[in-house]
C-alpha cells in the first residue's frame, strides 16, 4: 500500500512541475471572481447574452463578445500563457449587437457597434502575472534541482507513512477518518497547493503536524514561513485586483425596423475599484434623427456618476450589489416641445447573482423634478470557460 501511495505522490509532484499554467489559471479565476456584475456588464470576458428593460416600453435582447472570445472558438491554444499574453487587443475589443422591440415585442430595429478598453489594468495584471513576487515565490520549489525535488517528496512521504503506522498501532476508533485526513494533508503539501492549506487546516490538524515534522527533519527549509509568505502575497495580489481601473470607449449605431440609420452613440465608462466599492462614471453623446412631422436631428448628452457596492460576497464572488448614482441629461440641439433642456435623476441598480454566470439587475430611477419612479428589469448571462467547453463537447 505504501509503495502505491509513494508512486501516486511522485506522479502528482511531477504533474505540478510540468503544469506550468496551473498558478496562472488560478490567478485568472481569481481575477474573474473579483469582478463585480457591474464590471462585467461594461466589458465581457468571452460572451455575454442579456435582456434589457423587460418591464418597460423599449425592450432589447443583447449579445456581446470580445474578439478574444470569438478566436477561442477556433483556437484551443489561445488560453495558453504565451498566446494569451499576445492577445491584448483581442481581449480588450468587444463587439456589441442588440435587437430592439416595443412593449408588445414587435421588432423596432437593430443596434450594433464596438467597445474598446483603453485602460484594463486587471487584464494587464493577468498577462503579466509571471512577473509578480507571488509567482516567483511559487516557483521556488519547482526551480530546485531534481535531487531536492525528490528529497522534498520523499521526506513528506516518509512522514505520511510514519503517521499512518503510528495510528494503526494504536487501534484508534477513528482510524479511517484520520488516515484520510493525513492523505489529504500530505498530497496537498506535495502538490504545493498552498492556497488550499489555510482553509483546510482549520478542520485538518495534520497540516501543521506534517509541516512541523518536516522542519524537524530538514533544518535548512522553513516550510511554515514559506507557506505563510506565499499566502500573504496571494492575499495582497488578489486584494489589489478589486482596485484596478477599467476605462472603455464605445461607438454604437441604431437602425429602425426598416433598416434606416436612426441613432449614433459615442460612450465612455470609467470604473475604479475601491475594495468593496466601485467608482462608476459614464457619459454618452447621442446623435439621433427623430421623425415626428418631419425629420429632426437631435444631439443629447447623458452623464451619470456614482458608487457600486458589493454588499454580499460568497467565496470571493460578488453575489448582491447596490449601485447609487446621479444622472444629468442635457439636450444640446433641437429640444422638442414640452421637453426640458436639462434633467436630473437619482438612480439605483440592485443586482442579484442567481448562478455563477447569471445576473438579474433591477434599475430604479427617480425623477427629482416630476417626483416619479421608473423601474427597469434586466438579465445578463456571461458565458465562461466552462460553458465554452460544454458546447465544444456536445
Amino acid at each position: 500500500m505504501k509503495k502505491y501511495f509513494i508512486s501516486l505522490l511522485l506522479l502528482m509532484s511531477v504533474h505540478v512541475v510540468l503544469a506550468q499554467d496551473e498558478e496562472v489559471q488560478k490567478f485568472r479565476e481569481a481575477t474573474d471572481n473579483s469582478k463585480s456584475g457591474n464590471y462585467k456588464e461594461v466589458l465581457s470576458n468571452l460572451f455575454q447574452l442579456g435582456t434589457s428593460n423587460l418591464t418597460g416600453p423599449n425592450k432589447s435582447v443583447e449579445f456581446n463578445s470580445t474578439l478574444y472570445g470569438i478566436k477561442s472558438i477556433f483556437c484551443d491554444s489561445i488560453t495558453t500563457d504565451k498566446v494569451f499574453s499576445e492577445q491584448k487587443f483581442s481581449r480588450n475589443l468587444e463587439f456589441n449587437t442588440k435587437l430592439n422591440f416595443d412593449e408588445q415585442f414587435n421588432y423596432k430595429g437593430f443596434s450594433g457597434g464596438i467597445t474598446y478598453a483603453l485602460i484594463n489594468q486587471r487584464d494587464k495584471d493577468v498577462a503579466n502575472f509571471k512577473d509578480t513576487d507571488l509567482y516567483k515565490n511559487l516557483q521556488f520549489f519547482n526551480n530546485q534541482s531534481s535531487e531536492i525535488q525528490f528529497g522534498f517528496v520523499n521526506d513528506l512521504t516518509k512522514i505520511h507513512d510514519d503517521f499512518v503506522d503510528e495510528l494503526t498501532k494504536t487501534g484508534d476508533k477513528e482510524l479511517s477518518a484520520k488516515i484520510e485526513a493525513i492523505n489529504i494533508a500530505a498530497s496537498i503539501l506535495i502538490n504545493k497547493e498552498f492556497d488550499k492549506i489555510e482553509e483546510l487546516s482549520k478542520s485538518n490538524i495534520y497540516f501543521d503536524k506534517i509541516i512541523t515534522e518536516f522542519e524537524n527533519r530538514n533544518k535548512s527549509i522553513n516550510l511554515k514561513d514559506y507557506i505563510t509568505k506565499i499566502n500573504k502575497l496571494r492575499k495582497e495580489e488578489y486584494s489589489n485586483l478589486e482596485k484596478k481601473a477599467l476605462w472603455t470607449v464605445s461607438l454604437n449605431g441604431t437602425t429602425n425596423d426598416k433598416g434606416n440609420n436612426q441613432k449614433l452613440t459615442f460612450g465612455t465608462v470609467f470604473l475604479q475599484g475601491l475594495k468593496r466599492l466601485e467608482l462608476d462614471i459614464r457619459s454618452n453623446l447621442i446623435y439621433s434623427d427623430t421623425l415626428i412631422e418631419k425629420s429632426v436631428q437631435r444631439l443629447e448628452l447623458r452623464n451619470c456618476a456614482g458608487l457600486n457596492y458589493k454588499m454580499y460576497k460568497r467565496n470571493e464572488q460578488s453575489v448582491f450589489e447596490i449601485k447609487l448614482y446621479m444622472e444629468y441629461n442635457s439636450i444640446l440641439k433641437n429640444q422638442l416641445p414640452d421637453e426640458k433642456k436639462n434633467s436630473f435623476l437619482a438612480s439605483s441598480d440592485f443586482r442579484l447573482r442567481v448562478t455563477k454566470d447569471i445576473w438579474i439587475p433591477l434599475t430604479i430611477k427617480y425623477d427629482i423634478e416630476k417626483s416619479n419612479f421608473l423601474g427597469f428589469l434586466n438579465v445578463t448571462y456571461n458565458f465562461g470557460k466552462e460553458d465554452k467547453n460544454k458546447l465544444e463537447n456536445k
